[in-house]
């Protein structure tokens, strides 16, 4: 893993979030230069996806991001899923606000896309290696103070929507761990991140009565995030839903 471009600071995504390759979805810190992952070329996203060679893969400090994305389950319902990025991450972004959001194939393309300025109001979508777009909810910064570092531990970052706080994130571990009421939430890591449900009932337990005492900073929370240089297309499709983004 190295940092020789500075294209590639603050762009990538956190440890444990999954990359589909030629040998099944792997988590992107363990890529490797020679490794194999699904892509098609950055300019045609009705091109057919191959597989193409990681040249390199990089590793940089950046403030995250979350992103908040809905993906409709077998009863019809939606229910949000969170991943998390580096400020300056790129994705192929769609829009819906001019056709019913069950009219995929009216979506309008809006090309390589900035992560911070999509949002729900403007009916903005995901591409995915499936061509079935994935709803945009949210996306939030540290800038926003709605992911902030706890004064107690530098590890720990605590997100806010709309001023309340909705889950713990724990970034002690190599992957992020989600701490909080997760079915309440709604919300699952886009990776292998594990998500831990706390019921605010169980007063003795240990883990409750740690995150409970922590407090926020309101500062930027910063992590490390990982970046691959794909040949050709320099593309790729991350989480199990297979988002499109740029190296």
């Amino acid at each position: 893993m190295q940092i020789t471009d500075q294209n590639k600071q603050n762009k990538g995504f956190v440890a444990g979030t999954l990359i589909h390759t030629d040998k099944g979805l792997l988590p992107i810190e363990q890529l490797k230069a020679g490794d194999r992952v699904l892509s098609k070329p950055e300019n045609d996203p009705n091109a057919p996806n191959e597989y193409k060679i990681v040249i390199h893969t990089f590793k940089s400090q950046s403030k995250l991001f979350y992103v908040t994305y809905a993906v409709q389950d077998i009863d019809g319902d939606y229910k949000a899923k969170l991943i998390f990025c580096g400020e300056n991450q790129t994705v192929w972004a769609k829009s819906w606000s001019d056709c019913d959001i069950e009219e995929h194939e009216k979506y309008i393309d809006l090309g390589w896309h900035p992560v911070l300025p999509l949002n729900a109001s403007d009916g903005h979508a995901f591409e995915t290696c499936s061509h079935i777009p994935l709803i945009v909810a949210d996306v939030r910064s540290g800038d926003d103070k709605d992911i902030c570092v706890t004064e107690e531990n530098p590890l720990i970052a605590i997100l806010y929507d709309d001023g309340s706080n909705i889950a713990v994130v724990d970034f002690r571990g190599l992957h992020p761990v989600i701490v909080g009421e997760a079915n309440d939430v709604g919300m699952r890591s886009l990776a292998s991140t594990q998500t831990k449900r706390i019921l605010a009932s169980d007063k003795n337990n240990p883990d409750l009565k740690y995150f409970n005492s922590l407090r926020t900073t309101f500062e930027p929370y910063y992590a490390d995030v990982y970046q691959i240089e794909v040949e050709d297309h320099h593309t790729y499709f991350i989480g199990n839903e297979g988002i499109w983004v740029h190296q």
